[in-house]
């Protein structure tokens, strides 16, 4: 296995097979990375067919395809793909050292192309972090400087938690970082092409910070620029617009939204006096009105003469009951023992929600509201 994957580039072979068990197969080489190392799975192909599954078995990768294999195997990785995941690996090991020497670990990693970041296990850092990071990563970039390996023996590194390896592969980057990794690297830093870091969030162990490497930034912008595109035909406007467009967009809806509460308000307003005309023990507002329902029992406490219930039933039932003479709670208390409801509020209005049926919820409700108000 010693060199195997020291040239990131080598994206195909013609090798044998090994081994095969249950539909998966060991070959006698192979080009594939499976997951590990903060690595993720490589994509490509197999005498044609898509590799839908890799596992490491000790130092041995397996394969699966959707099919039966045949020798000759000749094995084809997305070279794009891989020198998208390539190249955040060997980034990531240069900020590791630049990290190390400020006191700061990173603590883990996310190298998949539609959402790379990387946490660091620290939320105090200068407004100026991103801006320091992305020019250190921009100059080792610029730098181009060689990327090589080399391999110890375990029990020959420093380090007593690899004595376990037969074998240790060490990954140099020239002056910016050298550690242990048995993942695919770059050949030199010039080859990462681009690092652009995106913005940063507070998470509960530090700081997550996004960004996008090598062919993901190129995706990415490819990605953006569509969806820019596609607003911007939406709201027929220009990309340069588009700020004051939404901006506008979202002043109007407000406004809208404002106007609609008060159209709402005033009907509930004209709904209620109304049903104060006609002292109903029970108003049913119809299916679905919990929104309603907040703003018509608001109103409807104005004009209310008598404790009345309100509910409109939807998958639950949300209540409210009105009483002008402050007896809100106390037939809450009596609905709860008879419905098992939920509720609570002031001695004027109290809201609620019950699992009862509509039929069965209105036939209690109307009970009991006979029974208080002595009708």
């Amino acid at each position: 296995m010693q060199g195997r994957y020291d040239h990131y580039e080598r994206v195909s072979c013609v090798t044998e097979i090994a081994d095969e068990k249950d539909g998966w197969y060991r070959f006698a080489d192979t080009v594939f990375y499976g997951e590990k190392g903060g690595m993720p799975d490589d994509r490509g192909t197999i005498n044609g067919l898509n590799v839908d599954g890799l596992y490491w078995e000790g130092e041995e990768l397996w394969h699966h395809v959707n099919g039966i294999l045949h020798n000759p195997i000749v094995m084809e990785l997305d070279a794009e793909y891989r020198l998208a995941v390539t190249a955040p690996q060997t980034a990531l090991h240069i900020l590791d050292t630049y990290y190390r020497k400020k006191g700061i670990l990173i603590s883990s990693t996310n190298v998949n192309p539609e959402n790379s970041y990387y946490d660091i296990n620290t939320r105090d850092l200068p407004p100026s972090h991103l801006e320091e990071v992305q020019s250190y990563i921009n100059h080792a970039i610029e730098m181009d400087v060689p990327v090589t390996f080399s391999y110890v023996k375990g029990r020959e590194y420093p380090d007593p938690e690899y004595a376990k390896y037969d074998q240790v592969r060490i990954v140099t980057i020239k002056g910016l970082d050298q550690q242990p990794c048995g993942t695919p690297h770059v050949n030199h830093t010039g080859e990462i092409g681009s690092f652009v870091l995106l913005h940063s969030e507070h998470i509960s162990s530090g700081t997550r910070i996004y960004f996008a490497c090598s062919r993901a930034a190129d995706w990415m912008l490819v990605r953006e620029d569509r969806l820019l595109h596609e607003l911007a035909g939406i709201l027929n406007t220009g990309i340069s617009e588009l700020p004051e467009k939404l901006e506008k967009l979202f002043e109007n809806n407000k406004k809208q939204k404002a106007e609609l509460q008060d159209l709402t308000r005033s009907l509930c307003r004209y709904e209620a006096a109304e049903y104060a005309e006609k002292e109903p023990l029970i108003i049913d507002l119809g299916k679905n009105q919990s929104q309603k329902l907040r703003v018509f029992s608001q109103e409807y406490g104005r004009v209310a003469k008598y404790t009345t219930m309100i509910y409109s039933a939807g998958s639950l039932i949300d209540f409210a009951i009105v009483s002008p003479d402050q007896k809100a709670r106390d037939f809450l208390e009596i609905l709860k023992q008879k419905t098992g409801c939920s509720g609570g509020g002031s001695p004027k209005i109290v809201s609620g929600r019950s699992e009862l049926s509509k039929a069965d919820f209105a036939a209690a409700a109307e009970a009991i509201m006979k029974e208080k108000r002595g009708q």
